[in-house]
């Protein structure tokens, strides 16, 4: 149990800082225009962060926490501007 007690809050940080990453370049997607020749390269470190995220989740133990991070990436997902 304390195995994964531990990979559960390992995967906690960890997600953590990477769904700040995706709303670090939400943002900059958001507050520049489209023709910016970065707009393209944000949308892959966030589809890489996002894949990270994901694959962070699916080592939880299954239970709440595990479907509220689902939820999390979703939304996330959800959120990034399409041009």
């Amino acid at each position: 149990m304390t195995i994964l007690l531990y990979k559960n809050k390992d995967a906690l940080k960890n997600i953590g800082g990477l769904m700040d990453h995706v709303d670090i370049h939400i943002g900059k997607l958001n507050r520049f225009p489209p023709p910016d020749p970065n707009r393209d390269k944000w949308r892959k470190e966030i589809r890489a962060a996002i894949d990270k995220a994901r694959k962070w989740t699916n080592r939880m133990s299954p239970g709440m926490r595990q479907d509220m991070m689902n939820r999390l990436i979703n939304a996330a997902e959800a959120a990034v501007p399409q041009d």
